[in-house]
């Protein structure tokens, strides 16, 4: 008996094994596009029942990504995950029906229930995205103080939108006391390590003189650096400063840029003729 428990000991741990190095690897091939060789491994595994997996194939479904787009088959994928326990699964429930999807209409009630299961497994993001709710008054009256409390959680668990929420209210003293100098901190850090909406705000510190010395230079290398992270505000200061120097070919073109992601802005040139040249430096500018 003792031979045939550790034999099946071992082969449950070996198939343990298998299955995770196999989520993992499709765990990266989606991150990478490969929508195809991921889902080929993953939909077998969320039927058997791993939350990591349906959360994946949830996303999937949600946006489309080597499927026909199905909100509500993604609802019912989040919903199984994180009634799994699954704190990312309680978290990306949490959006969708914060955002609300065609079809599904925006439930805030939910959305904050959902954020507080994935707030209890300190989830960061969702320390991020509830103070949101807050600042908005979503869900409540607007509370500014609640809003900065959460996004100081999730600074502090390494949310990079909690950060750079964060140092908006302190550079603004809403809900905390101003502080340009803790902001400008955080923005630094947070642009440190990537984090294109924070290398835009530090930008816009450059760009103003706020804390710093002004410096257009600076602050045109930061908006870049924010566009190619794919920040649209970042294309949109670009923008600004091109018009500010006369330079009204790339003004168009970055603004452009940033309207083909998304931005509501209304595009204007001085001559017709400025368009086609326009559109075309804006298919070639970062991605």
């Amino acid at each position: 008996m003792r031979t045939r428990a550790v034999l099946a000991l071992t082969l449950f741990l070996t198939a343990t094994s298998g299955s995770a190095q196999d989520y993992e690897t499709a765990r990266q091939a989606y991150i990478n596009g490969d929508y195809a060789d991921a889902l080929a491994v993953l939909e077998p595994l969320a039927r058997a029942g791993d939350p990591e997996a349906r959360n994946i194939l949830a996303d999937a479904y949600d946006d489309g990504n080597g499927v026909t787009r199905d909100h509500q088959r993604a609802l019912e994928l989040y919903r199984s995950a994180a009634a799994q326990g699954l704190a990312k699964a309680s978290y990306n429930l949490g959006v969708l029906l914060a955002e609300g999807r065609p079809g599904i209409p925006a439930d805030i009630a939910q959305a904050i229930v959902h954020y507080h299961e994935a707030m209890a497994k300190d989830y960061p993001a969702a320390f991020n995205n509830r103070g949101i709710l807050h600042a908005k008054g979503q869900g409540g009256p607007v509370d500014p103080a609640a809003a900065v409390a959460l996004y100081q959680r999730a600074h502090t668990l390494g949310d990079l939108n909690g950060t750079d929420n964060l140092a908006d209210m302190l550079r603004r003293g809403d809900g905390v006391a101003k502080d340009e100098a803790a902001a400008l901190a955080l923005w630094r850090g947070a642009a440190e390590r990537g984090h294109g909406p924070a290398m835009n705000n530090l930008g816009a510190m450059y760009a103003n003189g706020i804390v710093v010395e002004q410096d257009a230079i600076a602050a045109q290398a930061l908006y870049l650096l924010a566009a190619q992270t794919g920040s649209v505000q970042g294309g949109m200061n670009l923008s600004d400063l091109y018009a500010i120097k006369g330079d009204d070919l790339h003004a168009l073109a970055w603004c452009l840029w940033a309207v083909e992601r998304g931005s509501e802005a209304e595009c204007g040139a001085k001559d017709d003729a400025m368009w086609p040249p326009a559109r075309a430096l804006a298919a070639r500018l970062t991605p």
